[in-house]
This record gives structure tokens, sequence and C-alpha cells, in this order.
């Protein structure tokens, strides 16, 4: 197309120069010259209105066609993408249900860890109060079989004193906080707060009476005395010996075998 537009003012010379021949011949008078020049100066015209259409014709098509390769390449291109998308989708869906799964998995493991963990703190615990309970009750039994031999034989020296030593050290270890019970706490402190009362009495009394003996002004010793001090809890003791019993049990009864 660049080689006709320089050649095209080569053309426009040469018809120049013909039409002059042309002219030439005209005035000349030759017929055969005349009809030859005649046949070139419209075969000249012809080209020179042909060209350039010709040419404007090839720039439009080629123009055409540029765009035609332009919007071609376009569509390619979306559809590339379009495909490249789809596949990238499809990998995410294979992909997503085996991440899906494993964060699943993750979660749920991380739920039951605790739960587990919960779970086995909550039997130890249940384990731990359930000791503690049948060893208080074990503790406080020895007492009432105690207490029963001091009511039906008020007026013996009793040698062995009452047995308190499970309940401080389970104090001392801080394990009073597996009772949930206040009921049963408060029964236990008042309890144990007669017991080691009157096992304080009682200790008294007993060194008295291998020492001097001294005379009260009721005529009675002083071993004599503290010794019906220490009856007068009897009846209370026993009391709430039965009371605190009996709520042991009912705790044990809450516990999961």
């Amino acid at each position: 197309m660049i080689g006709a537009r320089k050649k095209f003012p080569l053309v426009v010379l040469v018809v120049l120069l013909m039409a002059l021949g042309y002219a030439g011949w005209v005035l000349s008078g030759n017929a055969f010259w005349e009809n030859m020049a005649s046949g070139v100066m419209t075969t000249a015209i012809a080209l020179i209105v042909g060209i350039p259409i010709g040419l404007s014709v090839d720039r439009a098509l080629q123009k055409m066609e540029g765009t035609g390769q332009v919007a071609v390449a376009a569509r390619n291109k979306v559809a590339l993408e379009a495909e490249q998308q789809c596949t990238q989708e499809t990998r995410e869906l294979e992909i997503e249900p085996e991440d899906g799964q494993q964060q699943r998995d993750l979660a749920e493991s991380r739920h039951e860890q605790p739960m587990a963990v919960n779970q086995d703190e909550q039997e130890l615990g249940e384990s731990q109060q359930r000791d503690l309970l049948e060893l208080l009750k074990d503790e406080l039994t020895a007492c009432r079989s105690m207490l029963e031999n001091r009511i039906k034989h008020p007026e013996n020296l009793h040698v062995q004193p009452f047995k308190s030593s499970f309940w401080h050290a389970a104090i001392a270890a801080g394990k009073m906080r597996f009772i949930q019970s206040t009921r049963l706490l408060n029964s236990l402190s008042s309890v144990y707060y007669q017991i080691d009362t009157v096992r304080r009495i009682e200790e008294q009394g007993y060194q008295s009476a291998h020492h001097a003996v001294a005379s009260l002004p009721e005529s009675a010793t002083v071993t004599e005395q503290l010794w019906r001090d220490a009856r007068s809890f009897d009846e209370s003791l026993s009391r709430d010996l039965e009371q605190a019993l009996y709520l042991i049990e009912q705790e044990l009864k809450k516990i999961p075998v």
C-alpha cells in the first residue's frame, strides 16, 4: 500500500504527458493517433479516479480488519480470563472442603479438649469430696461411740479423748473447698467445736486427778467438777453428731458412684 502511494504522482505525470501528446495529435489531424490517444486518455482518467478510490477502499478494509482483530483479541482475552476464573473457583471448591474439614476438626478438638479437662477435674473433685466425707464420717462415728460410752458411765474417768485430728488436717490442707453444702459445713463446725471443748475439759480433769487434789466449796474435787462440766455437753453434742452424720449421708448420695 505504501509503494502504491509513492507511485501515484508518477502515474499522474505520465497521464499529463499523454494528455499533452493527445492534444498534439489532435491538432495534427491524424485519426489513428487521435483514437489511440482517446483510449489512453480514458484509461488514464480511469486510473486517476480509480486509484484513490481503491486506496480508500483498501484503507477501509485494513481498518475494518484491524478493528476485527482487536475485537477478536478482546473476545479471546475475556474468554481466557473467564476460563482462568472458572479454573480458580474450581480449585477453591476442591481445596475448601479439606480446609473447612480441618478447621472444623481443629475447632472440635479445641472444644472437646476443655470439655475433657473439665470432666476430669469434675471427676477428681467428686472423688476427693467422697473421700473427704467418708473420712469425716468415720471420725464422727468414732466420736459418737465414745460419747455413748461416756453417757453410760458418766462417773468414769475416760482416758481416750475425742478424735478431731482429721478435721483439723483437712482444714489445714484446704480440703473444705470440696464440700459444697454450707449447711453441712455449719453442722461440722458446730460439732467439732463442741468436741474440741469437751476434750480440753477432760484433759484438764485427767491432769488434775494426778496432782494435788483441791477441794471446792461444794465438797467436790477439781477433777469431779471438770468432769461434770464436760458431761454437760453430752446432750447437745449427741444431737449435733447425729445431724452432721445425717447431712454427710445426704451429700454422699448426691455424688455419682
